[in-house]
């Protein structure tokens, strides 16, 4: 016993291979079974897999019908090393195994004892053969083991693993009768295949029994499950009831996180996130599907602190979580998806929106793209900082991305007019403007009172109607120049009047009334058009909105 005691204690220090000595050393003086599970669990604890499941081998060749042998080492292989063909392996053993020792010594015994006695005892082994093979081949643990294992495979592998999960909880089930513990699987099963149609009958079930045998870690995905449908009502209920039982379960943390948000309780949002967080980080190793949620759940920090102006923390939310998803994306473990991009979108928008840093929100929001983040936003954006760098070709590429087959987004119009202009491109710069110009002139005939000082959204109108009208109106100047056409060149010194007009009647001073000291461009335009000086070009308004949403720029 001191010396499987001092070579278990060895394993905290690193010093595994003077354990296994010290293990060898007492088994050859003393058989005691319970050490080989303290030493696997221990070494497993150590991360050194190879070490343990070397113990669950040694531990079934000297006990070679050990059934709790067989469970954990296949649950190391699957849960730890994620080897889930070996894992079916070790418990397709088992249950294909039986004592065939014990078989030929009743055979013997029999055979001593004379002709008649031996036929009875060879009748004997036949029969106890069988029961061993149907006790192996149907016992409920393994079952429900290799189904386990058949879910983590479909789940990180091969989704046709789904149905030998099935397979394997259905015969348990057809065998053993409908327990809780069954139906569980039968409820992940479900959910994992999306079959909404099961999942609640199976919910409604488990619900009204207030002692049913509930497993936390599935009855958590079932309330996400839920909240992916909307039911949020359900979704409260059976999270609730999961916290009631566990408070350390991360994916328990994550979904109320998600649920807190849906129903607007910030506070409890933001602690649900940090528990969630917390927990996962404890957790050793973490499987694809729990990687994935942690990632996310750095994601959803990281939006919750930028929606509220922290934009310190939200920033090292969003850098914990990217460096959470290039590991573990570099060892295959999780694909990209668009709710893994929108980290780096995030990040893209505190350089962006924030820190000013419009080259390094490029990079970001290219990598978001990368990770499966693409919207018309962020095509958008990454416009803008081309525009402000006068790429002017690229910047049109992105806001052609932006509009999709169409938009008749304002903020984009004009985007995408201006950098056409820029381009040398006026023809198509002038069917861009006069398209927003009509659009604008129809807002503000909807408008009856119209107030520039006190509605924001009127300002945006009249400030559109000045600024696409000189910009009109300077293209067309241009298309004259290019054509010679005079009629050209005077639709464009009408928009220029027109643009000139409301300057000096909308940009007032809202107390005393009178005209702006600032001169308008359009009049500088106007100035030049009937008194041109070779120093001075024409000029159009070039700043352009940062995103869809900004109503002064």
């Amino acid at each position: 016993e001191l010396l499987y005691r001092q070579g278990y204690e060895l394993i905290p220090e690193a010093e595994y291979s003077g354990a296994n000595q010290r293990f060898d050393q007492a088994f050859s003086l003393w058989r005691r079974r319970p050490w080989f599970y303290r030493y696997a669990e221990a070494f497993t604890e150590e991360r050194q897999y190879s070490l343990a499941s070397g113990k669950y081998r040694q531990l079934l060749m000297e006990y070679p019908f050990d059934k709790q042998g067989f469970l954990d080492y296949a649950a190391l292989e699957s849960r730890q090393r994620f080897d889930f063909e070996r894992a079916d392996e070790i418990l397709e053993t088992y249950r294909s195994g039986y004592d065939e020792e014990q078989l030929l010594q009743i055979v013997r015994e029999g055979a001593e004892q004379g002709p008649a006695a031996g036929e009875r005892a060879v009748r004997q082994a036949d029969r106890l053969e069988d029961a061993y093979r149907f006790r192996n081949f149907y016992d409920i643990d393994v079952l429900v083991a290799q189904g386990d294992n058949f879910m983590l495979w479909a789940d990180r592998e091969d989704s046709s693993r789904y149905e030998d999960a099935r397979l394997s909880y259905a015969t348990a089930i057809e065998v053993h009768g409908d327990s809780d513990r069954l139906l569980m699987r039968m409820l992940l099963y479900f959910m994992r295949t999306d079959n909404y149609r099961e999942v609640m009958p199976l919910k409604d079930f488990f619900q009204a029994d207030s002692g049913a045998e509930i497993d936390p870690y599935i009855y958590a995905e079932l309330g996400g499950y839920l909240l992916d449908y909307d039911e949020l009502d359900d979704a409260g209920d059976v999270l609730r009831r999961v916290l009631a039982m566990r408070t350390d379960i991360p994916e328990l943390h994550f979904h109320l996180s998600r649920y807190f948000s849906r129903v607007s309780r910030p506070t409890d949002e933001e602690t649900a996130l940090n528990n969630a967080i917390s927990l996962f980080e404890q957790t050793e190793p973490l499987t694809p599907r729990q990687m994935a949620m942690l990632v996310d759940t750095y994601g959803r920090a990281g939006r919750y602190h930028y929606e509220r102006n922290d934009y310190l923390l939200a920033e090292q939310h969003f850098r914990d979580g990217i460096s959470h998803y290039e590991q573990a994306r570099s060892i295959g473990f999780i694909e990209p998806e668009e709710r893994f991009g929108s980290l780096y979108a995030g990040l893209g928008d505190i350089h962006y929106y924030i820190a000013g840093e419009l080259d390094a929100a490029l990079r970001r929001f290219r990598e978001a793209e990368s990770a499966g983040y693409r919207t018309r936003e962020v095509s958008y954006k990454k416009g803008f900082v081309h525009y402000n760098r006068e790429r002017f070709e690229q910047a049109l590429d992105e806001f052609m991305n932006a509009a999709g087959s169409f938009s008749a987004d304002p903020n984009l119009l004009y985007a995408t007019a201006n950098t056409l202009y820029n381009n040398e491109n006026y023809f198509s710069a002038e069917g861009y403007y006069l398209e927003l110009r009509d659009r604008m002139e129809r807002e503000r005939g909807l408008i009856r009172n119209l107030l520039v000082d006190e509605d924001p959204q009127h300002r945006h109108v009249i400030e559109y109607i000045i600024r696409v009208n000189n910009n009109l109106g300077v293209t067309q100047q241009r298309i004259g120049e290019r054509t010679g056409d005079p009629n050209k060149s005077s639709q464009g010194m009408v928009q220029l009047t027109r643009s000139m007009e409301f300057a000096e009647n909308y940009r007032r001073d809202p107390e005393t009334g009178r005209r702006s000291a600032t001169t308008s461009l359009s009049f500088l335009n106007m100035r030049e058009t009937l008194y041109p000086r070779p120093e001075y070009e024409l000029q159009i308004y070039q700043d352009i909105p940062r995103d869809f949403d900004e109503l002064e720029f």
